[in-house]
């Protein structure tokens, strides 16, 4: 939450472990506080992530290829928090989150169209939308 939720523009974010690595690691995102499409998060620095598809937020209906390559691709996009870790970490973060486990719980999804989230709260979880439907839901909600 921390990396997040500070103000930075193509700024370092340290990463703890994604679908591409175990280990922590940094890349560059933007968070400013004009843009109401912020914040990008990528899974890699913002610039070449674009391109290959590795676009994992962005808000206020945003489309381009920051959304084409992305959520059509893979079934849309959802946004778990974590609202405490157990101590039996039996697989990790990204399965986790999907199973609802340890602390995990699916707050926010953008279905698989050609547009980001409705959201301009920069991910600060102020904007309520949609009908909270699960992880496959087609339409956009966020609670």
């Amino acid at each position: 939450k921390d990396t997040v939720l500070q103000w930075y523009s193509n700024g370092h974010r340290t990463i703890e472990s994604s679908s591409s690595s175990n280990e922590p690691y940094e890349a560059r995102w933007y968070r400013r506080t004009n843009n109401k499409e912020d914040p990008w998060i990528t899974l890699h620095d913002h610039s070449p992530s674009v391109p290959a598809g590795e676009v994992l937020y962005g808000e206020n209906k945003f489309g381009n290829i920051h959304a084409s390559n992305v959520l059509p691709v893979n079934n849309g996009a959802n946004v778990y928090v974590r609202l405490s870790a157990s101590a039996n970490k039996v697989q990790g973060p990204c399965r986790s989150a999907a199973a609802g486990e340890d602390g995990w719980k699916l707050v926010r999804r953008v279905g698989p169209g050609f547009k980001w989230h409705p959201a301009t709260d920069q991910l600060m979880g102020t904007d309520l939308y949609g009908t909270a439907a699960g992880p496959n839901s087609s339409e956009a909600w966020s609670i």
